[in-house]
């Protein structure tokens, strides 16, 4: 795959931190196999089967700035999801993405024009002469037309299969990929041991000639998946939405588990007798028209020979994605032109491992992956691979080419230093388009009935120096503090001295450093994904509108992704103003500002510093030790801390969602002024991080009095207060936690005297309008402390 030219930045000198010491091969050429999962149309066309489902959220426009996500089945993942969590999701994040009935589709996506009409009229004899189609019934006999559904998925295997044989048969033709089609019994192996149990009727995949004939018994993997079919005895569930979703599910395994070397899935339906294709890819699913394969077994055969005669890059893998035989070992190499022309392997890294798959369908796709040059095995860096929004004038490449151009080079502290970034072009033969996005590049101008009404995607790829390390393994209290509290300074540097507002502050945008500070003993963090951050001083519309998220396009932590609560969603919606107000959110619901929730507030620094707040909130909620996450099964189902995350995270619309938080917050607070002790926070936290608590009950109430519409003066959550407030705790706590004592309860980490005790500490350092700060008091405080008293009236 050719690529557009790559845009290099230059390596940043080294940069000292500020906190003081003080506180703080050969090649394997056979056919793709995997290694790890890890504009608008006025009209609708006139002929559809289906019902025109509503546009989808991503296609709305509202006059805030924030970047939401819909709710999405990225929000669950791995071993805890189940089947009605992830149906339910699916139906929200597939609701308005789903085109049916595209004309050319078969002729273009599954390249049916190219199987000549002699091929397909030689193969239908042969088929008549086996007894597997019979002229005088106009059918298949062997497949049941009425009846239970499994009894239709080995003929329907024997007929394609035999029309695959047939076509080996025939020599003088270009030869094709052994594949054969399994009836999947047994289900499919994933990576990831008790994932939930669901897996098509039957698969296409790779297999040896002497498989062909009885390809079914065996244990198939999701690896090796390169089609999908799902099979109904009737023919009015051909337009039953859950089929849809159904195939999407599958479709998303593929996705998941052959991490990231897919493009696109494509699949097929026979529901009676009816068949239908389909195509699914980061902006949702594309199906044919549908038609009946026993009054049209010409059609159907033509069908399944183009399946057999298309290239891997036509199945949707890859082509900048290899399998190669390192040491004796199968890896993934993936292409990336870094522009080092000394090096001997110059654009090929090694991948180690996926770092942050997206469990999601619709979206970004976005996969990083933990590499190292071919060569260099002790150099590890990080390759973000994703479909990101093609109408974005500012891709996040430009964005970190700009913050470079603005320091000369230098590399911005707390922010991770991307090197390199290009977008992909089309693997496609005389394509249309030079870049490998979904309009062109993928659907090949195919369009269904909701046109070209779909989010407009590039597929692109960013270098960063650093791999770094998920959030959740912190390995003590001082260290996730530390951490959050580089997260800020680097948002602050972004903000105040880049102009740049990042609007994504989640759990999983922050990262640490694989390698401890040497001054403090803890690994350092940076923030990481600028997809939807915005330049304060541009003036360009693109960068003033809302650009909503297709569901989940967060990187979520593994913690949130194994998060599985059920949720009933309201889907009656048929209006873009209706999918907009009651869309179900998830992501970065549990770290969204509640006055961006509410659309009344002009998204601003405020807002992602409350995230913060908000972000230490869940991992206290989340978690129970250092780098411990709490087992959910475990908690019952009254227990505070579980009642709380279903308080942050199970709502349906926006004004909900910032109604539960505000309730929480408030009652938080009240009940810790109440009982005069932030302690009592461990109902809802775990025993672990009562010594953080009076961090959490101060930043709290910062943020409420930030929010108070009676408020006088400036707005109280600045970054000195909300640094001063963490800077504080961390001074406080131990380097290392103590170690747990099995035979009594968990040890509480004894903090350190304040530096300054008060219950209304005053910071050392200037505020962002060079005044000091002020007190850190609540709103009723203030109001008590001017009320006369008794013996004053």
């Amino acid at each position: 795959m050719s690529r557009s030219q790559p845009q290099h930045i230059n390596r940043p000198p080294v940069v000292q931190h500020d906190r003081p010491p003080s506180s703080r091969p050969s090649s394997d050429s056979s056919f793709p196999s995997l290694l790890f999962m890890d504009t608008h149309t006025d009209e609708i066309p006139a002929r559809s089967t289906t019902p025109v489902t509503s546009l989808s959220i991503e296609h709305t426009r509202s006059l805030q700035e924030t970047p939401r996500s819909g709710m999405g089945s990225g929000s669950v993942m791995s071993t805890t999801e189940k089947n009605s969590t992830v149906e339910t999701l699916l139906e929200a994040e597939m609701k308005g993405n789903l085109s049916m009935d595209a004309p050319q589709f078969f002729e273009e996506i599954f390249l049916t024009k190219e199987i000549s009409d002699e091929m397909v009229q030689e193969c239908f004899n042969c088929i008549i002469a086996e007894g597997l189609y019979s002229e005088a019934k106009q059918c298949f006999p062997n497949i049941p037309q009425q009846g239970l559904e499994k009894p239709m998925y080995a003929p329907t295997r024997d007929v394609m299969n035999a029309i695959i044989k047939w076509r080996h048969s025939k020599t003088e033709l270009p030869p094709i990929s052994t594949t054969a089609w399994y009836v999947a019994t047994k289900g499919l192996v994933g990576a990831t041991l008790g994932h939930q149990a669901v897996y098509p009727d039957l698969i296409d995949r790779a297999t040896g000639e002497t498989d062909i004939e009885g390809a079914e018994d065996g244990r198939l993997s999701w690896l090796d998946v390169r089609l999908i079919c799902e099979v109904k005895p009737k023919d009015d569930k051909d337009t039953d939405i859950s089929l849809h979703l159904q195939l999407a599910k599958y479709a998303r395994k593929v996705f998941l588990y052959q991490g990231g070397r897919r493009r696109f899935v494509l699949g097929w339906t026979l529901c009676g007798s009816t068949v239908r294709g389909w195509l699914f890819d980061r902006s949702g699913g594309l199906s044919s028209e549908p038609y009946d394969f026993h009054r049209e077994p010409h059609k159907f055969i033509r069908m399944i020979l183009a399946i057999a005669t298309l290239s891997p890059e036509d199945l949707g893998f890859d082509p900048t994605i290899s399998v190669e035989i390192i040491d004796g070992q199968r890896f993934n190499v993936v292409e990336f032109d870094d522009g080092d022309p000394t090096s001997k392997h110059n654009g090929k890294y090694v991948i180690v491992k996926t770092l942050m798959p997206r469990p999601s369908l619709c979206g970004r796709g976005t996969f990083v992956w933990e590499v190292y040059k071919m060569g260099d095995p002790s150099n590890r860096r990080a390759i973000k691979d994703a479909w990101r929004d093609s109408k974005r004038k500012l891709s996040e490449g430009e964005i970190f080419q700009r913050i470079k151009k603005l320091l000369n080079g230098a590399k911005l502290e707390g922010v991770v230093d991307c090197l390199s970034f290009y977008d992909l072009q089309s693997p496609r033969r005389q394509s249309q388009s030079s870049f490998d996005d979904i309009q062109v590049s993928v659907r090949r101008g195919v369009q269904g009935n909701l046109g070209d009404r779909f989010a407009k995607r590039r597929h692109c790829r960013l270098l960063m120096a650093e791999a770094g390390t998920p959030l959740g393994e912190f390995k003590s209290l001082k260290e996730l503090f530390g951490v959050l509290i580089d997260g800020v300074k680097g948002h602050q540097r972004l903000h105040d001295n880049m102009r740049i507002l990042h609007r994504d502050i989640s759990f999983g945008n922050i990262l640490m450093s694989r390698k401890a500070d040497p001054h403090t003993g803890h690994r350092r963090g940076f923030l990481i994904d600028l997809d939807f951050a915005k330049f304060l001083d541009d003036n360009d519309d693109e960068n003033t509108v809302t650009h909503h998220k297709s569901p989940v396009e967060q990187h979520i932590s593994p913690a949130m992704q194994r998060l599985s609560l059920n949720r009933q969603i309201n889907t009656n919606t048929n209006t873009i103003d209706e999918v907009t107000q009651v869309a179900p959110i998830t992501g970065t619901l549990p770290f969204i500002a509640i006055d961006v929730l509410r659309r009344g507030a002009r998204h601003s620094h405020v807002h992602d510093l409350e995230s913060f707040f908000w972000l230490l909130v869940w991992t206290c909620t989340v978690y129970d030790g250092a780098g411990n996450r709490v087992d959910l099964k475990r908690l019952h189902k009254k227990d505070d801390r579980r009642l709380m995350l279903k308080k942050l995270v199970k709502q349906d619309t926006y004004s909900e969602a910032a109604d539960s938080k505000t309730g929480w917050l408030q009652n938080y607070l009240g009940d810790i002024r109440r009982y005069k002790d932030p302690a009592y926070g461990c109902h809802f936290f775990a025993i672990y991080f009562i010594p953080v608590l009076d961090c959490l009950s101060k930043l709290g109430a910062l943020m409420q009095d930030g929010r108070d519409p009676v408020q006088e003066g400036p707005d109280v959550r600045t970054y000195s207060r909300v640094l001063w407030v963490l800077e504080q705790t961390y001074a406080r706590l131990p380097s290392e936690d103590p170690a747990p004592d099995p035979l009594s309860l968990p040890k509480v980490i004894i903090l350190k005297p304040y530096v300054q005790d008060s219950l209304d500490p005053r910071p050392t350092n200037q505020s962002e309008k060079g005044e000091p700060d002020a007190p850190i008091t609540t709103h009723r405080e203030r109001r008590s402390a001017t009320r006369p008293s008794r013996s004053d009236r």
